[in-house]
Order: structure tokens, then sequence, then C-alpha cells
């Protein structure tokens, strides 16, 4: 079985990018008379898959619909309401599985066509990411010999490396009389690990101890141990304003800091990239599983995460709850809870894995 991870990267770089506008109706909440411009970021062939990109401006990648017609081998994304008039480049030959990203009409309507070669499998992934706005869609070879039929797509779950946050002087969110969080996510961690264990799953901590870990070498710990997937526990801190309850974060094409602007189309670099997919339903299954036993919804944010572009696993943020905010961090004290919690996540990893991880 191939591992992304150590696959040589047949990189396919376009000489530019290839700008269109588009003119959105009030359906779209652009005030009708407004223009939103998407970019064609272009595309990239890994080993497995060729990834094109989009970068929908301040459109959400949400409202664009992606049809797949198997009998034409062409992927169709287009608005699922609204008017829009769209001038478009294509662009021939991308890789040996995408044929042509092109522009057309479905339903009287402007839309972007990708069109498949003969080599492609047939379906597709889509990741939309945040910060900035963007639609990356994976198509992959259904040449077996490099083991992308869908079937071989995915490898089992049986390594779980779960990294309690912070350590030795680093101690995290804190509030007075209460657990730092550092102490917080290790007692998580350490009921996660049993819950999994009892699982079948194998389980590795980024620390065992009150130790001092940076964020390379828990990327290094994860990937040594050949884990196919990292959850990371932490606890937020409000600081005196109203918290926001369990939050979960996965690697995105966010910014690096306040005013700081987004540092180009993060999504080709990272050795994390051909993980954004499950990246996205690790958080997702995790996130189903914390609403269950928290008081407040969770919230899914794309950014970047340091060390995470390292990880070769699908790698997933979990901040648990505002440690500073007295009913949560009430409930976050409370040895029953933080099993409930422990449970609910270890429950989100096991339903994630029925699913297995791309190659």
């Amino acid at each position: 079985m191939l591992n992304l991870s150590s696959m040589k990267l047949l990189s396919i770089r376009l000489s530019a990018s290839l700008l269109f506008m588009l003119a959105a109706s009030a359906a779209f909440g652009q005030g009708g008379a407004g223009q939103v411009e998407v970019r064609y970021l272009g595309a990239r062939s890994y080993y497995a898959f060729t990834r094109v990109v989009f970068d929908t401006g301040d459109l959400k990648p949400e409202t664009f619909r992606i049809n797949f017609d198997p009998a034409g081998n062409q992927a169709i994304l287009y608005p699922q309401s609204g008017t829009m008039s769209l001038s478009f480049a294509p662009v021939q030959a991308v890789s040996d599985i995408v044929r042509e990203v092109n522009f057309t009409q479905v339903n009287n309507q402007p839309a972007i066509v990708i069109s498949l070669s003969s080599a492609a499998a047939p379906g597709y992934r889509v990741s939309y990411l945040s910060e900035p706005n963007r639609i990356a869609l994976d198509f992959y070879s259904s040449d077996k010999s490099r083991d992308t039929g869908f079937m071989q797509l995915v490898r089992p779950v049986r390594t779980v490396a779960i990294d309690p946050g912070h350590g030795g002087r680093f101690f995290g969110s804190f509030r007075m009389g209460g657990m730092p969080e550092k102490e917080l996510a290790m007692d998580v961690a350490l009921r996660l690990r049993k819950a999994l264990t009892a699982m079948g799953f194998r389980v590795v901590l980024t620390r065992e101890g009150d130790t001092e870990v940076t964020s390379v070498e828990r990327a290094g710990i994860a990937n040594a141990a050949k884990a196919d997937v990292f959850v990371s526990i932490h606890a937020s801190g409000s600081y005196g304003t109203k918290g926001q309850g369990p939050e979960f974060y996965t690697l995105g094409a966010g910014e690096l800091g306040a005013g700081a602007k987004p540092k180009g189309p993060m999504v080709w670099d990272e050795q994390n990239a051909p993980y954004l997919p499950d990246d996205l339903r690790l958080a997702r299954s995790l996130m189903l599983e914390m609403g269950a036993v928290s008081a407040r919804a969770p919230v899914l944010h794309q950014t970047r995460l340091a060390g995470f572009d390292g990880l070769a696993m699908p790698a997933v943020m979990a901040e648990l709850g505002d440690i500073d905010d007295p009913d949560q961090a009430q409930r976050l004290m409370d040895e029953a809870y933080r099993d409930k919690i422990a449970a609910r996540l270890a429950r989100g990893i096991e339903d994630f894995a029925r699913g297995g991880v791309v190659k």
C-alpha cells in the first residue's frame, strides 16, 4: 500500500492564474449590482490525484453546487441560485487525469466544467476552505498500479496520535483556583487514550508528562509512529469576554495573525494538503459527538495551525471549552464531564475510522 506522505509529487504548475468575473444578483446577497471576483488558482498533480482549486473571493464556496456526470466524465460547478455573467479562458491538458477546465451554460446559467480523461476514476473529493474562501476538488486516477481505485483509496485507521496541548513552562489558559489548560489537556488525553485502547486502537501521546514539546516535535512524533489520525487537545480562554464553547480547528488557507495577509495557496505545499478533506470529515465527526454533551454548539474553524502542515495524516485541534468562562470552567473541572468528553471524542474517532483515510 502506498502512502501519500512518501509519494513523489508530480508537479504541474500553470504559468499564470486566470481571472474571471462573476456579476452576482441579490440572490447571492451582493446587492444585485456588485461583482464578485473568482480566481482559478490552478491545478497540481500528485501521484494519486490531481487537485483543482478556485478562489471564490467574498462568495462562500458552499454557495456553489457540484454535479458529477459519470456519462460525460466531467464535474460541473455552478451557483445554486442567481444569475451571473462569466468570462473565462479554457485551460487544456491540465494533467493525465484532468483534461480541461472550461466554461459553459447549464440550465441557462454560467457553469465551470472540469472535463476528465479516461484515466480518471469515477467520483471526486471536495473541500470548502475559508479565510480565504476556496473550493478544492480532487480527482483520482483509475490506474490500479498507482493504487488509486476508489476501493483502494483509503487505508484503515489503526494508530491515533493524541496531542495534549502546552506543557512545561507553557500553562496555556487558566482560571484562578482552577486547572490550567496544560493539566486539563493531559487529563482528557489520558482518558481518551484509555477509551481508544479499549476500542482496539493503538495510541501514542506527543507528551507523557509535564514537558515542553515544540509543534515540530509533536508532528515528528506522530509521523514517526505512522499515526493515521492526530487530535490535539486544548481549552480556550476568553479572558473576561463571553466564551465561545467547544471549537474545532483544521488546517486551512488562513491568516498568520491580526492584520496579516494570507500567504498564497497553502493547499499546494503542506504535507497535510492531501488530507484536507479528511481533516474536515474528522472535525465534523468529533463535533457531532461533542455537541451531544456540550451546553453550546461546537464551532468549526479553518486556519493556519503551527506544526499541522507537517502532519502526514488527518489532523484536528479540539478546544473543549472556555476555561475562563465560569459556567464552562465548572463543567470542565468535573471529572464525570471529562469522562464524557473523552468517551465522545473516542466515538467520533471511531465513526471517522469507518471511512478510512485517503492514501
